[in-house]
């Protein structure tokens, strides 16, 4: 029992570490140039989320080494996936479709069509601040994001608790961290189909393909709307 819980305390330990100083490393940025975060130009911001996404994966990787958990992130060659991943693309689609559509009967049309809060405006960014906004949401976010929720949180859970309730757990703080209703519900569902793929394919690799396809997908769409 203190083995499995000092397990579970290892993995929120070392994602809690990675949180705080990727966040420092923000502040830091900005106080050292006397920067207004409300005044930055998108080139700017791109620096400032790509500095705390980087420091916050070099902690995450400094601890699992640290602590010989290293495994944990599960960057290993998945069993055969395509059609796992088909599949629970289409999964997701299903579910993210139903879930707007009750979210909408009981909580009104404009929670649902909420934007997300990116910090600037798509119709205001030149062709540069594209490709930068691009490199971050579909590289640097997804591949940050599932390293730490579905790689290290949802790996110390998994065979503490069964693997459904140690994914509804990590779904849960990952789309907590989303802030908004809507984008919380389609991040929860996104994180369910990501451990479903973790469990499937014995890899991190099909979860982080699937989050940044999403993003891409979104991507395009803010862009081109």
């Amino acid at each position: 029992m203190i083995e499995k819980l000092a397990k579970v305390l290892t993995g929120f330990g070392i994602a809690f570490l990675s949180f705080v100083f990727g966040s420092i490393a923000s502040v830091v940025y900005v106080q050292l140039y006397n920067l207004e975060y409300s005044s930055l130009p998108t080139v700017a911001l791109f620096l400032l989320a790509s500095l705390s996404l980087l420091v916050s994966l070099l902690v995450l990787l400094i601890g699992l080494k640290v602590t010989h958990k290293t495994k944990w992130l599960q960057l290993k060659k998945p069993r055969p996936f395509i059609a796992t991943f088909v599949l629970a693309s289409i999964v997701y689609g299903i579910l993210l479709f139903l879930s707007m559509a009750l979210l909408g009967y009981f909580l009104g049309e404009e929670v649902v069509n909420q934007s997300q809060e990116l910090g600037f405006a798509f119709e205001d960014l030149s062709t540069l601040d594209l490709v930068l906004t691009g490199v971050l949401l579909i590289v640097l976010v997804p591949t940050v994001e599932e390293f730490l929720y579905r790689g290290v949180l949802f790996s110390s859970l998994r065979g503490v608790l069964p693997n459904w309730l140690a994914a509804v757990i990590v779904s849960g703080f990952f789309a907590f961290a989303h802030g908004q209703v809507n984008v919380g519900v389609d991040t929860f569902i996104l994180s369910m189909v990501g451990c479903y793929l973790v469990i499937k394919t014995n890899s991190l690799l099909p979860a982080v393909l699937l989050h940044a396809a999403k993003n891409a997908i979104a991507f395009v769409l803010l862009v081109s709307l």
